[in-house]
């Protein structure tokens, strides 16, 4: 078949176009690729995600917005991960997490543990309807190798006259697989246990990195 030759001004670029060959010359595949958007709301101060993570990546990006309610006591989070097998909550004691900070009025925010089956990033702050922003990397969720996660978390405290910024990083020596996170609201660092007088909302935004 002879090919033709087809000018930009007669091609509708906001339509949407199906080619079953090889596209070339149109830009890179590697980079960030938007998976999804989640707005959630607790039940009994838990969420489960699931199926988020796949083998189609080894990096994923998560942006959080978490809003914590609570009006008799403090508000922290944590996260357990979710097998890829069976859905079910890992409960192996295997992760080693950390997160060091500090407020704008000079006070020390940090919290960390071993061997445990969670990780806990925010310090717990008494704020009601204060937002907390993370920036998490995970690395190697669908692998059964080392699972990784760092990232940033920023919030406000002391009635939102101050910011507080912590740089965090968890490590876990797995040979399983995981799908997803739970994300729990808790009231006490270093801690898994929910808070049912806990209310979380917020939006989860996420993006496989691809390689090539």
């Amino acid at each position: 078949m002879a090919l033709s030759k087809i000018r930009s001004e007669s091609v509708d670029l906001a339509d949407d176009f199906a080619f079953t060959g090889t596209v070339t010359g149109a830009g890179s595949n590697s980079g960030y690729r938007f998976i999804s958007k989640t707005d959630f709301t607790t039940t009994g101060a838990v969420y489960d995600f699931t199926n988020i993570f796949d083998a189609n990546y080894k990096h994923y990006r998560m942006i959080w917005d978490i809003v914590g309610t609570d009006n008799t006591a403090d508000v922290s989070h944590s996260w357990m991960m979710i097998k890829a097998s069976d859905g079910s909550i890992d409960t192996t004691g295997d992760i080693d997490y950390q997160a060091h900070g500090r407020d704008t009025d000079g006070s020390g925010r940090s919290v960390s543990n071993n061997n445990e089956d969670h990780f806990n990033f925010l310090y717990n702050t008494a704020e009601v309807n204060t937002h907390a922003f993370y920036e998490m990397s995970m690395f190697n969720p669908f692998v059964a190798e080392q699972t990784v996660c760092s990232g940033l978390v920023a919030y406000m405290v002391n009635a939102n006259t101050d910011s507080t910024t912590s740089n965090y990083s968890f490590h876990r020596s797995n040979t399983t697989s995981y799908s997803g996170l739970r994300l729990i609201g808790v009231d006490t660092n270093n801690s898994k246990t929910p808070d049912t007088s806990v209310t979380l909302t917020g939006t989860l935004i996420l993006y496989g990195i691809a390689e090539s």
